[in-house]
């Protein structure tokens, strides 16, 4: 690569990727001293790459910059064993150069905005043996950004969910436009998914397209600001990294999310809920009790007077109510994780305009309901054997003993 550094050091790599993604990467070094300089290095990839490789971007770092620096750029080309191939000349309008044909053109984020711009011309500014070049202003002392080489292709690959594609009505390999903003894309589905990583379950049918390659094809459609909304990533201490607005703790907005006065009063609600269910549960647990004590008073009468002791009555009753509430308790988180196995996955989220929170929808299908209600008339069946079996077998033990 042809460079010139002026009143900065620029330190720059290309980065290329094989048709399988390999990742390869050449580190040209740093350019300085305002004077044109030809730096070459080797390609080194992550793995053996499958050919051909691709020039994707230049990154570019730049310190120890002045008010007026900027970095030109000339001729990048490389060497193989077909010869030298010039990837970019960078001394012409550059729209239609790409380094597999078809019309495209170089970018350049902004060192400043981090906006997405196309390098559609060059200028005579710092010429290099009479010849046009490419020049960019590097802002600050410290900057970072990217110089893209042309998207191959106009259509983008991505993965969908199961259902799209039949809402839709194509099949996978076919392309169909799709209309983002101001930008209509042309999109090729090649692979159906259920989930996907950077994406919140229950959201409803997906789409997923490759960044770069989208917000490039966007941006040269008039939107360009089309950037995501937010990125999450793990970073080792507190600073915000270059370029970064804004830096949020996920810790930090999650007790800022509890300490909002609606997440409060919702919590307090589902508490107030939940000991009211409690509450109910141990009132229908006592009345039943005291209805069975009052069925039992003419059999346990007959008992005292064959010579059981109350102590002894009582405490069969409270064995015999202690095992049907074990039962129950167990009967109701079996049920509970259960419906919760078979009807959180059909949780769906809304997507009605007019509803300013989306509302929760479920779609259990029918055959699951049935399963669910087989099941749970068995095991109270179960649960009604179980308890009939002990009462007996207690009766028959207090028989016996007198």
């Amino acid at each position: 690569l042809w460079a010139l550094a002026s009143g900065a050091v620029a330190h720059v790599e290309l980065v290329g990727t094989d048709s399988v993604g390999v990742r390869c990467v050449a580190d040209l070094g740093e350019y300085r001293g305002g004077a044109w300089e030809q730096h070459a290095a080797q390609l080194a990839c992550d793995r053996a790459p499958v050919s051909p490789v691709l020039v994707r971007r230049l990154d570019v770092r730049t310190t120890q910059a002045s008010a007026s620096a900027h970095l030109s750029l000339s001729d990048l080309t490389s060497v193989g064993l077909s010869g030298v191939t010039t990837l970019a000349a960078f001394d012409r309008e550059n729209r239609g150069v790409r380094i597999d044909g078809g019309q495209s053109a170089w970018w350049y984020t902004d060192p400043r905005s981090g906006a997405l711009f196309d390098l559609t011309r060059a200028t005579n500014a710092v010429p290099r043996n009479g010849r046009p070049t490419v020049t960019l202003e590097v802002a600050g002392d410290e900057s970072a950004f990217f110089i893209g080489a042309p998207v191959a292709g106009q259509q983008l690959h991505g993965l969908a969910s199961p259902g799209l594609l039949a809402r839709l009505g194509v099949e996978e390999g076919q392309r169909f436009q799709i209309s983002i903003g101001r930008s209509t894309l042309s999109v090729a589905v090649i692979e159906q998914v259920s989930g996907f990583p950077t994406l919140y379950r229950g959201l409803g049918e997906f789409l997923v397209l490759p960044l770069e390659s989208t917000l490039l094809a966007m941006a040269r459609q008039g939107a360009d600001q089309a950037w995501p909304n937010e990125i999450w990533t793990a970073n080792a201490t507190d600073t915000p990294p270059e370029h970064i607005g804004a830096m949020f703790d996920r810790a930090a907005l999650a007790a800022a999310t509890k300490a909002e006065p609606l997440h409060r009063a919702l919590t307090q609600l589902l508490s107030l809920g939940a000991l009211a269910a409690l509450l109910i549960a141990a009132l229908a647990a006592a009345l039943h009790f005291a209805v069975v004590l009052d069925g039992r008073r003419p059999l346990d009468a007959i008992l005292e007077a064959q010579g059981a002791s109350r102590r002894s009555l009582r405490a069969s009753h409270m064995w015999e109510q202690a095992w049907l509430l074990l039962y129950s308790s167990a009967l109701g988180v079996l049920v509970g994780l259960g419906a919760a196995a078979i009807v959180i996955p059909t949780l769906r989220l809304g997507v009605t305009l007019q509803d300013t929170e989306p509302r929760a929808l479920v779609q259990l299908p029918p055959a699951d309901a049935g399963l669910i209600l087989l099941a749970v008339a068995v095991l109270i069946a179960l649960g009604n054997s179980l308890v009939k079996l002990r009462r007996e077998r207690a009766l028959a033990e207090e028989l016996r003993a007198l």
